[in-house]
């Protein structure tokens, strides 16, 4: 556990007030700017005594937590002002600025740095193609990578992810922060901060407690808002969450919205007053001021907290056996349907769709099986003929912008881990891959799995390894442990791992596949008992694939296969 970890749970702990606002008050020449003008982050090199004053009286105001001068300093921001090339320089600066400042007070304070959202989104389309996007998922996590780099360096405390607005923009910037820790060899806290409306949705739709679900895991340290409007309207979101993560929780608010003269006018009282249901409730652990907020807000807020008691880290994750799409979906303890036909081998009508590229069309079944009853999508796009990588991504593309389809999480099924790579570079909620197995040994089978735990989405596992399929109960139980074993050894938690056993046909006329729906249920008795929190999946129709034709027939068997396989406290997905 980080220090900065141990106090937050011994205190509430008070982040500093807005850059930008606070610089705009100086009287800044071009000089200042060298030629940039509106560029903040240019001061870190030409006029790095303001931005030292300006954290040297954050920390005299109270602040315990620091943020460096670096908001927008990345290379697809600073292109604007021709200034791509002194990103890591720039970022690095921001950094040795705020230590500096810290050091000269003499106070025990944090220095976070500060990343933006950038001024480019991975989820909305560009001009009049709805899967063209201005930049790549790859793309901007080298961009952020450059900066954390220059960040770290500098001798950051730890990072925030600040004003986000698009959960896949988010997710690429969590990757890219966890792989320079990896190539630095170093940890440090991760916060993360979302701009959210007033119903609690990114400007993508996406919801926080989506948000949450879809970025959790051991390295983010805490989850909360921030920008957006007021602390009034601010304040019932952040007591809606403060249940449903076991991570710390954050906000930073404007001082309101502004003015018809973009002034920010919500004095450090008002602030104060409104903060206080969440002081009375226990609902938060770190406060601090955005937009419009200046040195009196953050003194307000270090009185208002003062000797009062931080919130108390709930026991149990609510939130740990959720899948999301834009909106959260919990598959514990409950059947779940998987809507198959957004595949190229089972609907004529997808193929067509997707042969022609004509993914708005194709969106249709998408839409008609979450009408019959699908809770999960499973998107197949594998084909000889096709560019699967290229059309799973358009597809998930125009997909991700229905917004009645959006909400649904995503199961992304191919036998191409590209296209599964693919895929998972372009959804924003948590996703389920389709899946991975013990078919090419241990070490491409851990490989698979690292790259799907980092995207944080829910692992199918076939029982199947270098020996072949699992047909009998022993042989898929032995593969289904050795998996369990494995993806455990990198972290991969319980709810997060789904089998499937393979269920096989019978009626073939063979005397040997009559017990294949036995072995199934022997295997899943056997997860169920000793492998407790995973998940089942498996092709319900593959049972009585000998009896195609006969419908009436097929149905009776699903029938009484399912009243054995649904047990109360069995998660199962079909």
């Amino acid at each position: 556990m980080f220090e900065f970890e141990k106090e937050l749970r011994e205190r509430i702990l008070v982040l500093d007030g807005a850059m930008g606002t606070v610089l705009q008050k100086y009287e800044l020449t071009p000089e200042d700017f060298n030629g940039a003008k509106g560029c903040y982050e240019i001061l870190n090199e030409t006029r790095p005594d303001i931005i030292f004053e300006v954290h040297k009286k954050y920390i005299e105001a109270g602040a315990d937590i620091i943020e460096t001068n670096s908001f927008n300093c990345n290379a697809i921001s600073l292109k604007d002002y021709h200034l791509e090339d002194k990103v890591y320089d720039l970022a690095k600066k921001s950094a040795e600025i705020a230590r500096d400042a810290v050091k000269q007070s003499g106070k025990k304070v944090y220095v976070f740095g500060a990343i933006g959202p950038t001024n480019k989104s991975l989820s909305f389309p560009v001009g009049d193609v709805p899967f063209k996007r201005a930049v790549s998922f790859d793309e901007m996590k080298e961009v952020i990578k450059v900066q954390v780099a220059g960040l770290i360096d500098g001798g950051v405390d730890g990072i925030l992810l600040e004003t986000i607005f698009d959960g896949l923009t988010a997710k690429a910037a969590l990757l890219a922060t966890e792989e320079v820790f990896e190539e630095k060899n170093v940890k440090l806290p991760i916060s993360i901060s979302a701009t959210v409306n007033r119903q609690g949705k990114l400007l993508t739709g996406q919801s926080m407690e989506s948000l949450i679900v879809a970025l959790d895991r051991n390295s983010v340290t805490s989850f909360g808002f921030n920008c957006s409007f007021g602390a009034k309207d601010l304040v019932p979101l952040v007591i809606k969450i403060k249940e449903l993560t076991t991570k710390f929780v954050s906000l930073h608010a404007n001082a309101g919205l502004p003015n018809q003269n973009g002034d920010y006018v919500e004095t450090a009282q008002k602030m104060r007053d409104d903060l206080l249901p969440l002081i009375e409730n226990q609902a938060i652990n770190i406060l601090g001021g955005c937009c419009g907020t200046s040195y009196d807000h953050i003194r307000a807020i270090t009185e208002l907290v003062k000797g009062q008691k931080p919130r108390v880290l709930p026991e149990e994750n609510l939130l740990e056996t959720c899948l999301s799409g834009n909106e959260i979906y919990n598959f514990k303890d409950k059947f779940t349907c998987v809507g198959e036909r957004n595949n190229i081998s089972g609907s004529k009508l997808f193929r067509t769709m997707i042969e022609e590229h004509n993914y708005l069309k194709a969106l249709e079944v998408a839409r008609q099986q979450i009408d019959a009853g699908a809770k999960v999508l499973d998107i197949n796009v594998d084909d000889g003929i096709l560019d699967s990588v290229e059309e799973m991504k358009n597809f998930l593309r125009v997909l991700q912008n229905d917004s009645f389809i959006a909400k649904i999480p995503i199961m992304i099924d191919s036998s191409d881990f590209a296209v599964i790579e693919e895929g998972l570079k372009n959804t924003s909620g948590k996703a389920i891959v389709n899946s991975i197995s013990l078919k090419e040994g241990t070490e491409e089978f851990l490989r698979k799995a690292k790259i799907i735990r980092n995207f944080g989405a829910s692992i199918v596992v076939m029982a199947f390894d270098e020996k072949g399929q699992g047909v009998s109960a022993e042989r898929k139980i032995e593969i289904s442990q050795r998996a369990y074993d494995l993806l455990k050894s990198i972290g991969v938690k319980n709810s997060d791992i789904v089998f499937d056993p393979n269920i096989l046909s019978v009626g073939t006329g063979q005397e040997a596949d009559r017990y294949h729906a036995r072995e199934f249920i022997k295997t899943i008795d056997y997860i169920h008992e000793n492998l407790k929190g995973c998940g089942v999946v498996g092709g319900l129709s593959n049972l009585s694939f000998a009896f195609r034709g006969n419908n009436v027939l097929r149905a009776a068997f699903h029938h009484i296969f399912l009243e054995e396989v649904c047990q109360e406290d069995l998660i199962l997905l079909f």
